[in-house]
């Protein structure tokens, strides 16, 4: 049986991350084990941290595994490429409001680039939210592969849950970027190309799978943090919507750890390679083409 490893250190994060642990272990139908790293021969989490942690998953016998290692990326990169791990999750580390965003996560950011599994972020006090449900899962989208590996993980996750799919992406409109009204014609050409291409791919969804779309004109990471409000779990793939916001703007899926309202799985760059050929042709034939569209919704 594959894994859901959430990883603690005894904080109020590490309880939100096992609240977004337990919710994935129940979608996918995971075990789930609670790590604990240190660095020398600390002490473990309390026993009142276990009894909440065992009162958020339902399970009066979870425990917590203590594993002394260098770092905790060395040595959760190591159980994720040993063993069979779907995701690795962690909860986030609230700072000060003048604290840049991009300096918040960093053992997320830093797994992301070197884990061959997804990684999930809980957002701060997820753990004191009412006991969450699967029922509407984003997934951030655009031409790269990366995306459309996240949003086959999101359809696959809806095929055993029952969740609806919602594709959100965001474009950068003619007349936005360059300040010229007389734009506006190519934006609706713009726009109703990216509606038909988002009818494509969605019309390749697996049978049963509920799917909407939504699209917005604005920066990706804003228009996906806004999102994220409305669903119950945001997945994107790592270092979409291209190089040029990788090099400019750190990449969209780095940058929404530390924005997205929801927990967040972010897959890893090689997860495409990773699916069958016969569900990479069923579930995103399309997908070398933007998403478009306006929320709606379609029952294959």
């Amino acid at each position: 049986m594959s894994s859901i490893i959430v990883a603690v250190n005894g904080s109020s994060g590490s309880l939100d991350a096992i609240a977004a642990g337990h919710l994935l272990a129940q979608a996918r139908g995971d075990r789930m084990r609670v790590i604990h790293v240190s660095r020398d021969a600390s002490p473990p989490p309390t026993s009142d941290f276990i009894d909440s942690a065992r009162a958020l998953s339902g399970d009066p016998s979870l425990s917590v595994e203590t594993f002394i290692g260098a770092s905790p990326a060395a040595v959760l990169g190591d159980l994720a490429s040993s063993e069979d791990v779907d995701a690795v999750v962690l909860g986030s580390r609230p700072h000060p409001r003048l604290r840049p965003p991009f300096l918040r996560s960093r053992l997320a950011r830093k797994l992301m680039r070197t884990l061959p599994c997804a990684v999930v972020v809980a957002p701060a006090g997820y753990a004191r939210e009412p006991r969450a449900q699967l029922r509407v899962i984003g997934s951030g989208y655009d031409r790269s592969p990366e995306s459309r590996g996240a949003w086959d993980v999101a359809c696959r996750m809806a095929q055993s849950t029952g969740a609806t799919v919602r594709a959100v992406a965001a474009y950068r409109s003619a007349s936005s970027t360059l300040l010229a009204s007389s734009w506006a014609a190519l934006d609706a050409d713009l726009l109703r190309d990216l509606e038909r291409n988002l009818e494509q791919l969605i019309s390749h969804a697996p049978t049963g799978v509920v799917t909407e779309r939504f699209i917005s004109d604005g920066d990706p990471v804003h228009v996906l943090a806004d999102a994220s409000q409305g669903v119950d779990l945001l997945i994107v793939g790592h270092g979409a919507y291209g190089v040029a916001d990788a090099r400019w703007h750190r990449s969209v899926a780095r940058r929404l750890v530390a924005r997205s309202a929801c927990p967040i799985m972010v897959v890893p760059r090689h997860r495409l390679a990773q699916i069958e050929a016969s569900d990479l042709r069923a579930v995103t034939q399309p997908a070398e083409r933007l998403l478009a569209g306006s929320t709606s919704g379609d029952r294959r």
